[in-house]
């Protein structure tokens, strides 16, 4: 007669084993044969949503710890980030390492080659010029490089300051080749690959490091409460790469969802925006498209999205790249959006269970419309179980640490070494 609801008491169960530092998931598995299914679906969404709150909670206290660590060293390693075009709006996975390192108590300054296409408020101070200039100026311990394919030239003027050189690989421009020219720069401190990149390719090399990507865990947070379960959400450079006609076939074919679109103007590829704007007026308009959205909006966006649309070339086709780890994918995943991206290897093993793959537009637009199908206790579960893989591995303060503790070990050795710090 009366009490709680069986789901309720199971579910208090559950929360008490957890308390006491037990493992809920044998118990639960001898729970199943005795409860229904909806009861059984409710139960694995309050386990993900433990393991995504201690996830959440454990990415949150190192970040308290770094803090506080930096406070008692009263100060970091002084880098200079060399770049390409800084601050490029599609390029901020750069801003996120940044104020991660700043966090951290990095003293971080800019060196940018050339202007922008499309600007946002950088967190560091930023210079023109050149290189050498930038290197007089800030008197760095060490200076650090974003893309294989700009280390070489960047190297001969950090080298002629007496300085070391870090590196961190992207996809597009990483293959063993581009790597094992890298490792031959004599100044090279180390370079950080994302994982899966180093598969072949002198994995046994010291200088290699596999660094996961990170999202910048202020701005994306969990929502999984408050998701549009109707909303498809894609953010990209406009490339040819990211084959955003996908996403906009997929809008045109399943019109009850609401697909909208964030795209950044590219250096170089300024007229691309324009062409995906007119591929979308051919369709009839069935996506909503954004260009050079604000930092802030986008996190808004994803916050409320549900589904997260990946696409992008596979192997193969003209105009594919490498892919290494999108970092819009940890991004979606942080704030408990179910992410759908193409079967590749890489990612694979990036989303895990926190996502689905599909081969072709067919299984992606089928993955879309079977959600509406979806209980509540599954749309729980695959938001949580998002949030959890997300924050455990990907979280700013968790990812970076092993590149800031790099660099204080880097700008240490160079201290204990006052000949080779002769500036230039």
């Amino acid at each position: 007669m009366g009490g709680p609801p069986r789901s309720v008491l199971l579910a208090r169960g559950l929360r008490a084993l957890s308390s006491l530092g037990i493992e809920a998931g044998p118990w639960v598995e001898r729970q199943r044969g005795r409860i229904n299914r909806p009861v059984a679906a409710e139960v694995a969404a309050l386990q993900a949503e433990l393991a995504a709150t201690q996830a959440v909670a454990a990415a949150r206290q190192a970040g308290l710890d770094a803090r506080l660590s930096a406070l008692e060293a009263g100060g970091g390693p002084r880098v200079l980030y060399a770049l390409w075009h800084y601050p490029q709006i599609t390029e901020q996975y750069i801003e996120t390492e940044i104020r991660a390192m700043q966090r951290r108590g990095a003293q971080v300054e800019v060196w940018s080659e050339c202007d922008v296409a499309s600007a946002y408020p950088p967190a560091a101070r930023f210079h023109r010029g050149s290189l050498e200039d930038a290197i007089a100026a800030f008197r760095p311990d060490l200076v650090h490089v974003h893309w294989l394919a700009h280390a070489a030239p960047y190297a001969p003027a950090v080298a002629a300051a007496g300085l070391p050189l870090t590196v961190r690989a992207h996809g597009f421009e990483t293959t063993q080749e581009t790597i094992a020219a890298t490792l031959r720069i004599p100044n090279l401190a180390r370079i950080y690959l994302f994982p899966g990149m180093d598969a072949g390719a002198a994995t046994g090399d010291p200088l290699l490091m596999v660094v996961p990507a990170a999202f910048e865990s202020p701005l994306f947070v969990p929502s999984v409460a408050a998701k549009d379960r109707r909303l498809v959400v894609r953010t990209a450079a406009a490339l040819a790469s990211k084959e955003l006609d996908l996403f906009l076939d997929l809008a045109q074919r399943l019109p009850h969802f609401r697909f909208v679109l964030v795209i950044g103007t590219c250096l170089l590829r300024e007229g691309v925006p324009a062409e995906i704007l007119a591929m979308n007026e051919a369709r009839g308009r069935p996506a909503e498209i954004h260009v050079d959205l604000p930092r802030e909006e986008v996190a808004k966006l994803m916050r409320q999205a549900a589904i997260y649309l990946h696409t992008a070339l596979p192997p193969g086709q003209a105009d594919a790249t490498p892919i290494g780890a999108p970092i819009s994918i940890a991004e979606a995943m942080a704030t408990g959006a179910l992410v759908l991206v193409r079967d590749l290897p890489a990612l694979r093993d990036y989303v895990g269970e926190a996502g689905r793959c599909y081969r072709d537009r067919e299984k992606a637009a089928a993955l879309i419309a079977g959600t509406a199908a979806w209980s509540e206790a599954e749309w729980r579960r695959a938001g949580h179980v998002a949030v959890a893989h997300a924050w455990s591995r990907h979280a700013d303060d968790v990812a970076l640490a092993p590149i800031h503790a790099d660099w204080r070990g880097i700008a240490g050795r160079r201290a204990a070494a006052p000949a080779t710090r002769e500036m230039a």
